[in-house]
């Protein structure tokens, strides 16, 4: 699952859409992997989508912060 979430990651690194654009899809992703963590019903995968939403997390956390440094900067 981690590198399926990398994979994504990645994707929407390389792509040469506008920021909001990317914001907007990691948030999508992370809410996906939040529901799917509270409907999950065996504790294996619950813990494999909990590890990709960590990781979803942290890039939204990094897009947040560009995202200051960007409003600040005009």
């Amino acid at each position: 699952m981690k590198e399926c979430c990398c994979k994504y990651v990645q994707t929407i690194e390389r792509s040469d859409r506008p920021h909001a654009h990317k914001v907007q899809a990691t948030m999508a992703m992370e809410q996906r992997s939040r529901f799917a963590v509270k409907n999950a019903k065996d504790s294996e995968t619950k813990k494999r989508l909990k590890s990709a939403n960590l990781l979803y997390k942290t890039y939204l956390e990094k897009f947040k912060k560009r995202t200051k440094n960007n409003a600040e900067k005009k």
